[in-house]
């Protein structure tokens, strides 16, 4: 039988439109994958996960559009080539033979053309969507907080910049938000490393993809902890130099202290979820639309 994923409106704010990969044949029933994933999609286990997943669909969605206009412009130019053979001809009879063929082919590419640039579009329009969720994907990566770090402190005089009036003091440092670190997902070669390959992407027989839930794009929140006792702008200010805590003794607080301490909440659960991409959950039937680029 034959089955499309059809897309609703032309809004890329819905990711799952990419099951708008309309014109995707299946066979048979056998075709259709018993788990509803594809082998890399039920690899799926992290963002790492799903942006590599989502790349690899990425780049298979557009070979398959830039296949499809190439195939058109191909019987195009073939259709136009009989014509001409035709005119080149002295031979009645092969006159006849090669108008024929040029009608015939020109009958086919009229009858598939629009359905052909339809699927080309809807493939584009699927790898857009993709894109717009990619970038979501790349931005939480880079904002993720691995951990903050307290810069060394400084004394700041009476009537500085943050409190001011008379008899006030101050202790100024930076904090620096230190981002997850980068070497935990490659995703240069999408058939090297661990995680998802893209040669094991088969979305003809997938019903379902894995996807990070909306709460993992919540902002993080950083707890500060600050303790005091004395005078902090007494104590030695050549033990300053200490990140995040001002001492003036060695790492324990005898008279005039200051310390203070950053802590990222819990990093929030990066498990994917499972995301039906039809509204009959195992079965490659109407497509289903889900908000995922907020």
């Amino acid at each position: 039988m034959n089955a499309e994923w059809h897309i609703q409106g032309s809004n890329i704010s819905f990711f799952f439109f990419l099951a708008a990969v309309s014109h995707i044949a299946i066979d048979s029933a056998d075709s259709q994958s018993p788990t509803g994933y594809d082998k890399a999609g039920d690899s799926v286990s992290d963002l790492c996960g799903e942006l590599r997943y989502n790349m690899g669909l990425t780049k298979i969605f557009e070979s398959e559009a830039d296949s499809i206009i190439q195939q058109v412009q191909k019987s195009t130019e073939e259709a136009a080539a009989y014509r001409l053979a035709t005119l080149a001809q002295n031979s009645h009879k092969t006159k006849l033979g090669l108008t024929a063929l040029a009608i015939r082919k020109q009958e086919i590419l009229q009858s598939r053309i629009a359905k052909a640039l339809d699927a080309a579009t809807k493939k584009r329009e699927a790898a857009s969507a993709l894109a717009a969720r990619r970038a979501r994907l790349i931005s939480l990566r880079q904002l993720q907080v691995s951990k903050p770090a307290l810069g060394t402190a400084s004394h700041e005089a009476s009537g500085d910049s943050y409190m001011k009036g008379s008899s006030t003091h101050g202790i100024k440092m930076d904090l620096t938000l230190q981002p997850t670190a980068e070497n935990n997902c490659t995703t240069a070669k999408l058939n090297d490393g661990s995680g998802p390959k893209q040669s094991e992407i088969s979305h003809a027989t997938i019903t379902k993809m894995k996807i990070l839930p909306e709460t993992v794009f919540a902002q993080p929140t950083i707890n500060l902890q600050v303790g005091m006792k004395g005078t902090p702008t007494s104590g030695s200010a050549s033990n300053y130099d200490t990140p995040g805590l001002p001492l003036d003794g060695q790492g324990t607080c005898t008279t005039h202290c200051l310390g203070a301490k950053a802590t990222p909440t819990a990093q929030r659960s990066q498990t994917p979820t499972d995301q039906d991409l039809f509204t009959e959950a195992t079965t490659r039937s109407k497509c289903k639309t889900h908000d995922t680029n907020k």
